[in-house]
């Protein structure tokens, strides 16, 4: 219960609790690429299929990361791709730390809120469903303001 809980609350929230390397994968280039996983650590390396079918890597002085996104320097020239819907791939570490020591306590919060509400309801077939709690948890989490 305990991993599904974290895994609930991880999926809800685009948070990566524990460390991880991570893909995002692109049809073509764009000026500014958000990364759907977050809190962004580092950018691995960006590499994209040419136009002959041949995998490149960017050189990392063409790019740089503000805060959750990868911005594409004005100076670096697109590159054309191989029509793909995966032809950029953007590697990246996301997550607080190697393990749940590193983790927030609103994010422990919500994960012991989650289990508390599994079981309460452990048949699963309650009706009220109340999760409102949990909710607005996600929902402060995702906020733009938040930390």
């Amino acid at each position: 219960m305990i991993a599904a809980a974290r895994e609930e609350w991880e999926r809800d929230t685009s948070t990566a609790l524990i460390t991880r390397t991570l893909e995002h994968r692109l049809a073509k280039f764009a000026d500014t690429v958000s990364l759907t996983v977050r809190p962004v650590i580092a950018i691995s390396s960006v590499t994209y299929v040419d136009s002959d079918g041949d995998t490149q890597t960017v050189a990392s002085s063409d790019y740089y990361m503000d805060i959750d996104e990868v911005r594409f320097k004005s100076s670096f020239t697109r590159p054309s791709v191989e029509d793909r819907s995966e032809a950029v791939k953007i590697t990246y570490t996301a997550g607080y730390g190697i393990d749940s020591r590193f983790c927030p306590e609103l994010d422990r919060m919500a994960i012991k809120l989650s289990l508390a509400n599994r079981f309460e309801d452990r048949d699963m077939i309650s009706a009220s469903g109340d999760r409102k709690a949990y909710e607005m948890l996600v929902a402060k989490k995702m906020r733009a303001s938040y930390p």
